[in-house]
């Protein structure tokens, strides 16, 4: 079974960018290059065809309450081609500021990181539509962008820090906490 790597770093914690359609994206999109020994899957770039966060293999959105929800804009199973690496992208429309995110999985190696994230060289290339990632960012392991770092317990099981002191409500959250539409921010 290959692993399934949820590489968060990237853009969690970006500002939605606005395409020529002012569709939400959440996610950078990547559209060539390469990390490590991989390449991008041809079913991330077949999944590109103008949607809303469609750089996001997974977006968690947080939700006021407490709620979270878990979608694939995305439906690759990896945007590169190991199959084994995520784009995730974090919205958070708690309210409140989001400093970091306990994850675990008792099924998945989340935390498994293999040398070929989103700051990987020899790097990928990334659609002017998307937000860019800023590398190489504070993850010595290259898969966190900007100031986002991970303290890994086991590769099933840590934390994803998203530096600066967290991020708040975007500026599309309106005052009662609810969103206009989901992925409108990112946190």
């Amino acid at each position: 079974m290959k692993r399934l790597l949820l590489v968060f770093g990237i853009f969690v914690l970006m500002l939605g960018a606005r395409s020529a359609l002012a569709l939400t994206q959440t996610c950078a999109i990547v559209t060539a290059g390469a990390a490590g020994q991989v390449n991008v899957s041809p079913s991330y770039l077949a999944n590109q065809q103008g949607q809303a966060n469609e750089g996001c293999t997974v977006l968690i959105t947080l939700n006021p309450g407490g709620t979270v929800t878990i979608t694939a804009p995305n439906p690759a199973p990896s945007y590169e081609s190991g199959n084994d690496d995520n784009m995730i992208g974090v919205v958070n429309n708690t309210g409140t500021t989001i400093t970091s995110l306990q994850l675990s999985s008792a099924a998945v190696d989340i935390f498994g990181f293999d040398g070929d994230g989103i700051c990987g060289l020899p790097g990928w290339i990334f659609s002017p539509v998307g937000p860019k990632p800023m590398c190489p960012g504070a993850d010595p392991r290259r898969y966190g962008q900007g100031a986002i770092t991970f303290n890994v317990a086991t590769t099933h099981s840590g934390i994803v820090n998203f530096g600066n002191g967290g991020r708040g409500c975007e500026p599309h959250c309106r005052s009662s906490g609810k969103n206009s539409r989901p992925g409108a921010g990112a946190a």
